[in-house]
């Protein structure tokens, strides 16, 4: 296993020690100076590619015509440790002061190679206000709570709850690196996912991750649906994201480095 994102090791060894009644803080004296724009970080798997289907109407015999949605998704797989680094992380940009940052996925099983995250600040609601500095997160104070599989739905399917506004629910887009791939748009041929989250929504995802990573969690799935096709838990018109630890229905094996990804045709 790549040992990457060793500069968050020690954090990530408090974090993992909290407990179920347990609780950190976070503020930018707990990262490194600075965050890179992008890193490397090999602990962690995407599939990108997918579709799920839902059909709503016209399965029987009485109907000449069937109404099908097909929403975009994507499988994201690390073992616990990945799981708790990325959500640190996350954390770190979140602290940083910087609007985005990436990660260049070094496992040669992933089939994206690059994810970024961009934070979506307050703004003015008027064009003739201008503010005299960007809106900062100073303190995040983390305390440890169960995963729920559906975590950014609506209740009941999310309890505890962790999303209060819609709006800070993730808006996840494939990317293309190479520019022809990007006019042809072909979700097949992604191999960027982009993320735009606001402060809130960011703080909420790197606490799922962290939490999904503790090791009294039993969860191993985590489904980030559309609210258009699914369990909402995405903004409209966003792509879906299922997470994945080892054990769990499609992360059949123990380590990251035994699993392989189902042939495309």
């Amino acid at each position: 296993m790549t040992a990457d994102l060793s500069a968050y090791a020690g954090l990530s060894r408090r974090v993992a020690g909290l407990g179920p009644e347990g609780e950190i803080g976070f503020d930018p004296g707990c990262f490194p100076d600075g965050l890179h724009e992008r890193q490397d970080f090999g602990e962690l798997v995407i599939d990108s590619g997918l579709k799920r289907s839902i059909a709503w109407l016209g399965e029987g015999p009485d109907l000449p015509f069937e109404i099908l949605d097909q929403v975009h998704s994507t499988d994201w797989y690390a073992e616990p440790e990945g799981w708790r680094r990325i959500g640190l992380w996350l954390m770190h940009l979140l602290l940083s002061g910087r609007d985005w940052a990436g990660l260049t996925l070094t496992h040669a099983e992933s089939r994206i190679a690059e994810i970024y995250v961009a934070l979506d600040r307050p703004r003015p609601a008027s064009s003739f206000v201008d503010w005299a500095a960007p809106v900062q997160v100073a303190h995040v104070i983390h305390m440890p709570r169960p995963v729920a599989r559906h975590a950014f739905a609506d209740p009941p399917k999310a309890d505890p709850p962790r999303i209060d506004d819609l709006r800070d629910r993730p808006m996840i887009r494939h990317g293309w690196r190479d520019q022809a791939a990007r006019h042809r748009g072909r979700a097949e041929e992604a191999d960027q996912v982009i993320l735009s989250l606001t402060l809130e929504g960011t703080v909420a995802l790197a606490e799922l991750w962290l939490d999904f990573a503790a090791p009294g969690e039993a969860r191993d799935e985590i489904n980030i649906e559309s609210p258009l096709a699914g369990f909402g838990a995405t903004q409209p018109g966003s792509i879906e994201a299922r997470f994945w630890k080892p054990g769990s229905f499609a992360f059949y094996c123990d380590r990251l480095d035994d699993l392989r990804l189902p042939d495309r045709a």
